[in-house]
């Protein structure tokens, strides 16, 4: 029995842990988000049916979707350069999945009553900060020599971007504040809502393309890192031989 090959190696699981991202992370957005969609198409049709305060459930939802695109197009991309696992990342995608389900049904006139749509940004706000809670520190143990400019790089970045979606995500309290205003100061204030869901979706939005962008780049920038270090192996072999002086 001793003789037999071991089935689990350190390079099995170093290797199991380095794609807990990829398919952890990815599988249980996937599955999450297809939940949340789904929720949304139904809240979609009982808004538009029922025609109930329909400015601010149809702007909602819209910033609704964008949010849940940004979320699941961060959570797919992040795995293309993550090395490390996040153990807390799974649970804490599926959580923020749950309370954007609730958000949504929050919407529906039937679902969540006449008032439901005044709480949907406190919810939306919740799954903001669940899910750049999952985002850490380091992001790779060990990275070789042609990649270090890449991964510093993507941490300096990482830091600006988790306070740019701090502060988007705090935002939506905005909303919410003029919901709250609306029903408890009797200040019609439901414009000025339509007006705060526009721009936050217009704030997504950008954040959003220029996120893929920046993947764009790193493509290119991982790229042009393999070649000069093909280039670098193969320099000593195809330095040519002095040729051998006979005396």
């Amino acid at each position: 029995m001793d003789d037999q090959p071991s089935l689990m190696t350190t390079e099995v699981m170093l290797a199991r842990m380095r794609d807990f991202s990829t398919i952890g992370v990815s599988q249980t957005a996937g599955l999450i988000m297809g939940g949340v969609f789904a929720t949304a198409a139904v809240t979609f049709t009982e808004i538009m049916r029922t025609q109930d305060a329909l400015p601010v459930r149809l702007t909602g939802w819209l910033f609704g979707v964008i949010a849940s695109l940004m979320v699941l197009d961060g959570l797919i991309r992040r795995a293309l350069i993550e090395a490390r696992p996040i153990l807390r990342a799974v649970p804490m995608v599926a959580m923020g999945g749950l309370l954007s389900m609730m958000a949504f049904a929050l919407l529906g006139p039937l679902t969540g009553g006449a008032d439901g749509w005044r709480y949907t940004h406190l919810l939306v706000v919740a799954v903001g900060v669940v899910l750049t809670a999952t985002f850490g520190d380091g992001i790779a143990d060990h990275v070789e020599p042609a990649l270090q400019p890449l991964y510093a790089g993507f941490a300096a970045r990482g830091l600006r971007r988790r306070k740019s979606l701090w502060i988007i995500t705090l935002l939506g309290i905005v909303p919410f504040g003029l919901a709250m205003a609306d029903k408890y100061a009797g200040v019609p204030l439901q414009w000025p809502i339509v007006g705060a869901n526009l721009i936050l979706c217009g704030l997504y939005l950008v954040s959003m393309f220029r996120s893929q962008r920046y993947y764009e780049s790193l493509y290119a920038e991982a790229y042009a890192a393999h070649r000069e270090k093909l280039s670098a192996r193969a320099m000593p072999a195809a330095r040519p031989r002095c040729p051998s002086v006979k005396s």
